[in-house]
């Protein structure tokens, strides 16, 4: 049924979103699963259509995008809804797992044309930018929770276990050896653009106050 709605009536289940029900977060486990499943689905189609910065920093979730709008808009929905745990397990221990045989090889090919024509409809690319928008989101908005942002770290480890040097088309002088490498580029480079916005919120923000410096 779910993979049905994700489909043909894939709004409907935004709407059921906004309900609080005791299966709200297993429902939408079940539904981000099926969008992260289909390359043509609304979730592949809206995160390539949110790319514009707001002027105060972060992202703009324009009420166009009606499922990006939702979660991030206002990020407490997608905390409520622990949106990371279906991406980061679709990723990490899923279909696109890089534990995978046929998706380390992906992972270990040279670019191509990989960010021209296929990082949008690529898992690991939409998960992490997926995860760009929700930090970005939790960060300007003041939630204070972690949001799972430590599962970079995870995914950069997954993705580096997953590296094979000797690799037939790994290219040793290119910007960018493997699409695993440029994946986790990206990575660094919204983990950079959170310190700048963090560093230009008021100091008096609950969510950017160091309350431990221990590890």
């Amino acid at each position: 049924m779910v993979q049905y709605i994700a489909r043909s009536k894939p709004y409907i289940a935004v709407e059921m979103l906004k309900c609080t029900f005791d299966e709200a977060s297993e429902f939408c486990a079940m539904y981000i699963h099926a969008l992260m499943s289909d390359r043509y689905s609304i979730l592949h189609f809206e995160t390539r259509q949110n790319q514009n910065f707001a002027s105060g920093g972060g992202y703009q979730f324009p009420s166009a995008n009606r499922l990006l709008h939702f979660l991030f808009a206002d990020a407490k929905n997608a905390e409520r809804l622990s949106v990371w745990e279906p991406i980061g397990s679709f990723l990490m221990t899923g279909p696109a797992s890089p534990q995978l045989e046929e998706n380390r090889i992906f992972l270990n090919r040279d670019m191509q044309d990989f960010r021209a024509n296929e990082q949008w409809s690529h898992p690991w690319y939409v998960g992490i930018f997926l995860y760009d928008l929700m930090l970005s989101a939790a960060l300007h908005q003041n939630v204070q929770w972690h949001m799972w942002v430590y599962d970079f770290r995870r995914f950069t480890e997954m993705l580096l276990a997953a590296h094979d040097p000797n690799a037939p088309t790994v290219d040793p002088v290119a910007e960018w050896l493997t699409i695993g490498h440029y994946l986790i580029y990206e990575m660094f480079s919204a983990m950079h653009r959170w310190i700048q916005d963090a560093n230009d919120l008021p100091a008096s923000q609950a969510n950017i106050k160091l309350g431990n410096k221990k590890i």
